[in-house]
């Protein structure tokens, strides 16, 4: 592969149409992420304290453990 005189082996060109592809694509995670995190939400809120305490979290805990859940 060609170097440039910087030692670095230069990116290959991304036309539109790849740039448009990689866009669509990130938008699509982005959104399959949100629906991980509602969904996660709306199951931990349904739980009572006591169940909530039986796992380990509290009703504070509730959006960070979502969100965690949602990024796997």
């Amino acid at each position: 592969m060609p170097r440039n005189g910087s030692g670095i082996i230069p990116a290959p060109e991304i036309g539109t149409q790849g740039i448009k592809a990689m866009f669509l694509s990130h938008l699509v995670g982005v959104f399959q992420q949100w629906r991980r995190y509602n969904q996660s939400l709306r199951e931990l809120n349904r739980l009572g304290d006591r169940e909530l305490a039986d796992i380990g979290i509290t009703r504070g805990d509730i959006p960070r453990v979502a969100w965690e859940n949602s990024e796997h």
